[in-house]
């Protein structure tokens, strides 16, 4: 095929601007029919050409590209630009339009390159090539309505206001499985405990049960406490515990504990308490829920051993926890039963689990390795916690961390 200079490609282009049939190009540019053939070709290869069959004999030629680029941009610059999302200038005029108000199909194609307009047909053609490129334009054929579902427009996101989410903090220290009387106990790690709370500047602490070794809960642990009654361990306990003015422990009894109530009917960590305005009961080891500082906590010591994956019985649990919440909301509707945090002990390990909208923590011990955990194989994680949590004014939990404080390297032999 012969050269076509860009002078023709011009011509035959201004020619199909608002669209024209073969006749039409020819009567327009006095070109000889051969080379108004070349030049359509050329511009149909390009993609700067929609057709439209007008009548049953003719089709009608749209150029969708700028004139006068033909005679700067070489071939495959301006076919280049024909691809991705770039509008051609009636797909933009029609988008732009559509993006202000609605408009009929007749409306578009008498704006349309005015005076003379553009059939409806191409209209038509130009919707769908927009509907092809990305754009949510829809036609409303009762009205013979095009509508468009604006686009979103760019705009610059700002971040959130951080002073806000973090306006209030609370400290608090967490710790369990004291074991007072059993030869095993730590307390000089319970005092060290303690000191870390005064440190961090804690809101309260909870001890989440076992805070006696108890006994005759399973054979051979006679062998294992040096204090045999329940008097012996409650006096140990009230004269050995650490004493704090500035903050309130809570606590839960655990099994061991609750030995005592099984053997005599005897509470000893309610006995324990009522003798100490620091120490307050929060009652036997099954779950308790209460608010402190606004924030609701559930607190529980469970039965049962350590799972393979340390996070399963926490997970487990908490899934529990929320039938029970969902069974209560269908009748009292009260939303400040949810609770923001769930902690327990009893398994002598440590695992934090944030689970559907809950945040979990296994509380670690303070009692050494006793010849009943070493025959199961268990080795138990001395530590405490400290949990840092930062709160909105509608007291949504927005920031947390957790100090770990562990102490296996620290743990003493005979420490009673």
């Amino acid at each position: 095929m012969k050269h076509i200079s860009d002078r023709t490609l011009e011509t035959v282009a201004i020619a199909c601007t608002g669209g024209a049939t073969r006749p039409e190009i020819l009567e327009r540019t006095k070109l000889a029919p051969r080379t108004v053939t070349r030049a359509i070709t050329a511009l149909d290869d390009n993609g700067e050409l929609e057709k439209f069959r007008s009548g049953k004999d003719h089709i009608e030629y749209y150029f969708i590209g700028d004139p006068k680029e033909l005679a700067t941009l070489d071939k495959r610059d301006r076919k280049e630009k024909t691809t991705g999302i770039r509008l051609t200038p009636h797909e933009s005029t029609i988008h732009q339009m559509l993006r202000t108000k609605n408009m009929t199909v007749g409306e578009i194609s008498r704006t349309l390159n005015k005076p003379t307009g553009v059939s409806k047909e191409y209209v038509y053609t130009i919707l769908q090539s927009l509907r092809d490129k990305g754009f949510s334009v829809s036609v409303d054929e009762a009205r013979k309505q095009a509508v468009l579902d604006k686009d979103v427009e760019a705009r610059p996101f700002e971040p959130l206001e951080l002073e806000p989410l973090y306006k209030h903090k609370i400290t608090i220290g967490a710790i369990s499985d004291t074991h007072f009387g059993s030869k095993f106990q730590q307390p000089t790690l319970v005092q060290t405990a303690y000191q870390i709370f005064d440190e961090s500047e804690v809101d309260f602490v909870l001890h989440l049960g076992d805070l006696v070794e108890g006994m005759k809960l399973y054979r051979g642990q006679d062998q294992e406490i040096f204090l045999h009654s329940a008097d012996e361990q409650a006096d140990y306990t009230l004269n050995n515990y650490p004493v704090r003015s500035a903050y309130k422990t809570y606590i839960i009894s655990g099994s061991h504990d609750l030995v005592f109530k099984k053997l005599a009917g005897f509470d000893i960590v309610n006995n324990i308490c009522s003798q100490r305005s620091d120490l307050v009961y929060k009652g036997e080891h099954g779950a308790h829920t209460f608010k402190m500082k606004n924030l609701t906590f559930e607190i529980l010591h469970p039965s049962g051993g350590v799972p393979y994956a340390k996070s399963y019985r926490l997970q487990k649990v908490i899934e529990g926890a929320l039938g029970d919440i969902i069974s209560h909301l269908r009748t009292s509707k009260d939303l400040s039963i949810i609770p923001h945090f769930m902690l327990m002990g009893h398994l002598h390990i440590m695992n934090y689990t944030p689970h559907i909208g809950i945040d979990g923590f296994m509380v670690p011990c303070l009692q050494m390795q006793t010849p009943y955990l070493k025959a199961k194989g268990l080795m138990p994680e001395l530590g405490v916690l400290i949990i840092n949590v930062w709160c909105d004014d509608d007291w949504n939990v927005n920031r947390i961390t957790l100090d770990h404080r562990k102490f296996n390297a620290y743990g003493k032999e005979n420490d009673f």
